[in-house]
């Protein structure tokens, strides 16, 4: 059976209180990066484990973001500032949230008079990533057409841990004004995916990891059309096919990144991401009915530029033109 879609948490605590933020995204593969040091651009990154190297750091304005190892989440925990563990639940509640995920993403917001205390701000942002290695898969699959599809995964733990990362920078450039206050679930996972891309940009010197995220989307859409909700490749296809490496690596500020154009990062219509989803599953997917040839027609042609990258992972060069004619005609 194809692998099903593993959901992440965000959770957003203030000192007092805490909710539960659930967005759910395909997490892959189980690679945890062991060599060159991470620097996140503009995020402080500190590891708090005693099994996993420290992480290189630099600062997003005031916030602040530690990561612990789910397996030692206690013992992490209990290495934070009294601050911290004031606000954030418990362990049991943090990996009770988590459950057999691979990541999840927790912001904290304190008063600035409650420790750390920053020059200008009335409050500071802070926030903590959790990291399930053993939980995340190595492969992204999907059967369609008679075919089962499987996409082998590299440097999956970096990607997550960029992807959480992307979250708490997002909720950052929100309260910046950098970003509209309101985003909706998929545009949110869409900037996250922009996030983890582009430092993978940075950290590797290309977009190799880039495209794997687009297949990975792609083959997620293919197994469920739960997975819109994850499905950046509208968002993802442009800045890839058609953005050059040079550009994502001249942006050393992420803000300065997306803030060159909404377009960068706003995704279709809703209407439109339906109908771009509900094409997918009943040409690609495990679809009960019929194929009907002039489903969705309008469609046919975005769709398959959207697809086309993905499909050509598992086909030759004639049976994907062959797929593209019986497909778009």
């Amino acid at each position: 059976m194809p692998y099903r879609q593993s959901p992440m948490h965000h959770l957003v605590m203030p000192a007092s209180a805490f909710c539960v933020r659930r967005s759910w995204t395909l997490v892959l593969a189980a690679v945890l990066m062991s060599g060159p040091s991470l620097a996140v651009n503009h995020l402080t990154l500190t590891h708090h484990s005693s099994q996993t190297p420290s992480l290189a750091s630099a600062t997003f304005l005031e916030q602040q973001v530690r990561v612990c190892q789910a397996g030692e989440l206690a013992e992490c925990l209990a290495r934070l500032p009294a601050q911290w563990q004031q606000a954030l639940p418990s362990a049991p509640r943090l990996l009770v949230s988590l459950g057999q995920h691979g990541a999840m993403s927790v912001r904290v917001t304190l008063g600035a008079e409650a420790g750390d205390a920053l020059p200008n701000h009335s409050v500071a942002s802070y926030g903590l990533i959790l990291l399930a290695t053993a939980n995340l898969p190595t492969y992204a699959s999907a059967y369609s057409r008679g075919q089962y599809w499987q996409l082998p995964l590299a440097q999956q733990a970096l990607m997550s841990q960029w992807h959480e990362a992307g979250h708490l920078v997002i909720a950052h450039l929100q309260d910046q004004a950098v970003l509209p206050s309101q985003l909706s679930k998929p545009q949110q996972e869409t900037l996250a995916d922009i996030y983890s891309i582009w430092r993978s940009a940075h950290h590797f010197g290309d977009l190799a990891l880039g495209w794997q995220q687009y297949h990975r989307r792609n083959l997620a859409l293919i197994d469920s059309v739960d997975n819109v909700s994850h499905w950046s490749v509208p968002v993802l296809q442009p800045l890839l096919a058609q953005l050059p490496l040079e550009q994502w690596l001249q942006a050393q500020d992420f803000a300065d990144f997306i803030g060159v154009s909404p377009l960068r990062w706003r995704l279709p219509k809703h209407r439109e991401l339906n109908e771009l989803a509900s094409l997918t599953q009943q040409s690609f997917g495990e679809h009960s009915g019929p194929k009907l040839a002039r489903y969705l027609y309008w469609r046919r042609e975005q769709l398959w530029q959207l697809l086309s990258p993905t499909l050509a992972q598992f086909l030759t060069v004639d049976e994907l033109a062959q797929l593209q004619q019986e497909f778009i005609d």
